[in-house]
């Protein structure tokens, strides 16, 4: 903040977290929302970041970009409702059972509570929005009643879309192409596009041959695990800069960690897929284990630097 160079260069970083998800844009804007507390007087330059960054997304964005609908902000809520549902099918009042039949498109809520996966909430929430901005207001209060009312149900499925961030089970980023392939409609990819030539195919063998061999390692091995990096090393880390917070400037240490924290609340354990079951949610834990080697730079600093000197 101090210097032109480095606040264009935060600027940029922004921007280009912005482009690459809609999430990066709720990330860097929440983080520096929390960070005006503690440098407040730099408001007018976090300020201007923040107001940029709105403007892009609110207003240019989607007229540039066809958005996705509005249900796919809701996954957990609506994990939760088809839990209820299936729980407690008999405790639906006449005017919520109207809500959510328009909410998730279905004629009987019986319907629902059949689709509804543990682990996977594209099940529930398809892929187009059915409802309008209204419906989705009264299906927030309906939400909120039925969450008071039984929360055990909600409870149970966050646990269930969050388990796999506590799993010691192998974290699989090395997606098998040919597997892709036998997924997809065969007039929708062609061979070329999953084959393999030569080189290509003898070294990318050896790696994930290196890869599982490594995993089978015990002790070794739990570094490939979901939940070494989305709750373990996260975690050691924040505990670290408690500790040591008197080294880095009490408590704006914890500024560094803000992202972090927020990658994992909203990016991971809000995800619409549980990590342990599905390959493809491996795409929310990347910008996690893109900083963590950073974080862990900032716990040695802390660890190691004396306010006093």
């Amino acid at each position: 903040m101090k210097s032109f160079k480095g606040f264009i260069t935060t600027f940029l970083l922004s921007m280009l977290c912005l482009l690459t998800k809609k999430f990066g844009g709720y990330l860097v804007i929440l983080s520096f929302a929390f960070l005006i507390f503690f440098e407040f007087k730099n408001v007018k330059k976090l300020g201007f970041i923040i107001a940029i960054l709105l403007v892009y997304m609110l207003i240019i964005e989607p007229k540039l970009f066809e958005a996705g609908g509005k249900q796919e902000k809701f996954s957990m809520f609506f994990q939760q409702t088809a839990n209820y549902v299936k729980k407690y099918p008999n405790d639906i009042l006449d005017n919520e059972e109207v809500v959510l039949k328009k909410i998730f498109g279905v004629f009987r809520l019986k319907s629902l509570s059949k689709k509804y996966n543990p682990v996977n909430a594209d099940y529930v929430k398809g892929y187009k929005q059915r409802a309008n901005d209204g419906e989705y207001n009264n299906y927030i209060k309906v939400w909120l009643i039925q969450g008071l009312r039984h929360p055990d149900a909600y409870v149970g499925a966050f646990c269930s879309m969050a388990c796999g961030s506590f799993s010691t089970l192998k974290y699989k980023p090395l997606v098998s192409m040919k597997e892709n392939h036998d997924r997809i409609d065969n007039t929708f990819v062609s061979e070329d596009v999953v084959y393999r030539y030569g080189f290509f195919k003898k070294s990318s063998d050896f790696i994930s041959n290196l890869y599982d061999k490594i995993y089978n390692i015990k002790v070794i091995g739990k570094i490939f695990s979901w939940g070494f990096w989305a709750t373990l090393a996260p975690v050691f880390l924040i505990i670290t800069t408690i500790k040591y917070r008197k080294n880095c400037n009490n408590v704006k240490s914890f500024v560094v960690l803000i992202p972090l924290i927020l990658s994992i609340v909203l990016g991971i354990w809000f995800s619409p897929l549980s990590a342990s079951y599905n390959e493809e949610g491996a795409r929310y834990l990347y910008p996690v284990i893109y900083t963590i080697p950073l974080t862990l730079l900032w716990c040695f600093y802390c660890i190691k630097n004396n306010q006093n000197e």
